[in-house]
């Protein structure tokens, strides 16, 4: 390495317009150059050369794009059946089912349903419906979580019991936008939800 990059380095005041590229410096005699950590670095002296940023993926217009886009899998909730059992008459290839096969399935739901408790329901159709207020108002994660777990306590002493999802939602959401003082009006979040 140059004696003047290292220089430049130990300096306190470092002009960034004058550092040298780091693709115009010799590292060393037999570079051996790997991508780690998205840097490129030179596995002998430990140079970085090159640095790879890394963004959004572009957007997806058409169908075909959308389609080769997707993910093979959905997203496991935090709660809920983690099998979704089918409600049309087709299977996961097109073909359709027959009756039999939706007879069978109509008995797994219900079964499915009776084992899964009104808690647990609950907040299978509150947690997307707080995601959705969060991504309307541009909240960060940490005030989402903090109104979820306001919610999840209001929920498990069934004090929602017989009153609004959205409304519980949208007070849990405002009360942790208050606990972190976040700049959010009451009015915000009510023309949201």
């Amino acid at each position: 390495m140059n004696s003047n990059y290292r220089d430049l380095i130990k300096t306190k005041d470092i002009d960034q317009d004058n550092l040298p590229s780091a693709k115009n410096i010799d590292c060393c005699t037999e570079p051996s150059i790997e991508e780690r950590d998205g840097n490129k670095v030179c596995l002998n002296c430990g140079m970085i050369k090159e640095r790879t940023y890394v963004g959004n993926e572009r957007r997806a217009y058409t169908v075909e794009e959308i389609q080769n886009r997707r993910r093979t899998e959905p997203r496991w909730r935090d709660f809920g059946p983690r099998t979704m059992l089918p409600t049309t008459k087709t299977d996961s290839k097109g073909k359709s089912i027959g009756p039999k096969e939706q007879a069978l399935f109509s008995r797994l739901s219900k079964i499915q349903n009776s084992l899964i408790s009104s808690i647990e329901r609950n907040f299978w159709e509150a947690k997307p419906k707080l995601k959705m207020l969060t991504s309307k108002l541009n909240i960060p994660e940490y005030i989402s979580e903090t109104a979820w777990k306001i919610y999840s306590i209001v929920a498990k002493k069934k004090l929602t019991m017989g009153r609004s999802i959205n409304g519980f939602i949208a007070g849990s959401l405002y009360a942790a936008i208050r606990v972190h003082d976040f700049p959010r009006l009451l009015d915000e979040v009510c023309e949201a939800s």
